[in-house]
């Protein structure tokens, strides 16, 4: 099952690359026109737009989820990566798959931590 998926400005553009290859609708915030956007207009735009959320940010999406979940606003999810994970691309993507598929609705008003690669 495929995903819609929009990756954080500060995600390298290659997750978004091998994601599509392999079947997903995703996008960069570069492509969707969001480039330096604040965190909480990109959680907007990506509710709108039915899209999880792909990111590192540790700091600012733990508390937008919190402050949406608290005020009962509904969002598709977002998912934090985990640095360290990136320069081994076929399974940090392998490892995203199967993290919001098959159900990608289980991620819904939620946030997730994509364990670390081992």
């Amino acid at each position: 099952m495929s995903c819609r998926l929009l990756l954080d400005e500060h995600l390298p553009p290659f997750i978004t690359l091998s994601l599509a290859a392999r079947g997903h609708n995703a996008l960069t915030a570069q492509e969707a026109g969001l480039q330096s956007t604040p965190d909480d207009v990109i959680m907007e735009w990506a509710m709108a737009q039915g899209r999880v959320i792909l990111t590192e940010d540790r700091r600012d999406f733990p508390r937008l989820v919190s402050e949406w979940n608290a005020l009962g606003k509904n969002f598709p999810g977002v998912v934090l990566l985990n640095r360290g994970s990136f320069g081994r691309v076929r399974d940090l993507v392998r490892s995203i798959e199967q993290h919001i598929t098959p159900n990608p609705a289980r991620l819904q008003n939620s946030l997730t931590w994509l364990p670390p690669l081992q």
